[in-house]
């Protein structure tokens, strides 16, 4: 992959938790693909590493994201602000015009092995079956609002995959 600033990708490696690491600078720094995604009701999941650090406080960039889904928006995976205590960081699925988030507080300046599983499957409540994981341990994916039918949700073919940046964004949150 070519960089944001035409630079190879070799060029912001660093040391991560297990072998390379991309290293994000905050700043508008991404990656784009020509990759279209996951798309229909497949199944899918994201797994990485991440650290934020504790006096991040103006939200954060996509994890990763791509497709179109009904009613305006992406399937994005992300950390974003706790809506109920603004100092928390959490992780957060976005389908479209529904999302939901996770629990644990990863703004700590620690490294967090994060996940999320999008089973294509629904709920006995008719919900879409999302499962969090931080190091490891599962927990709750708390649905937050919904603007448009769940039940019809599917990732359709839209903008290819894009990590760092939200898509057409020329900056990313710090």
């Amino acid at each position: 992959p070519i960089q944001s600033d035409s630079r190879p990708a070799m060029k912001r490696l660093v040391n991560g938790k297990n072998g390379q690491a991309l290293l994000f600078n905050g700043k508008g720094d991404h990656i784009k693909t020509n990759w279209m995604g996951i798309l229909g009701r497949e199944p899918r999941s994201v797994a990485c590493w991440i650290k934020i650090h504790p006096n991040d406080r103006q939200g954060w960039a996509p994890i990763v994201e791509w497709g179109r889904m009904p009613g305006n928006g992406y399937w994005r995976f992300r950390v974003t602000k706790d809506e109920k205590h603004p100092d928390r960081a959490v992780l957060r699925l976005g389908l479209g015009q529904s999302w939901y988030d996770g629990q644990s507080n990863l703004a700590d300046g620690k490294l967090h092995h994060v996940a999320v599983v999008d089973t294509g499957k629904f709920s006995e409540l008719g919900m879409p079956d999302i499962n969090f994981y931080v190091d490891g341990e599962e927990e709750p994916a708390i649905h937050q609002k919904a603007w448009m039918n769940v039940d019809s949700r599917e990732t359709q073919e839209g903008l290819p995959m894009i990590m760092g940046i939200n898509h057409g964004s020329t900056t990313a949150p710090h």
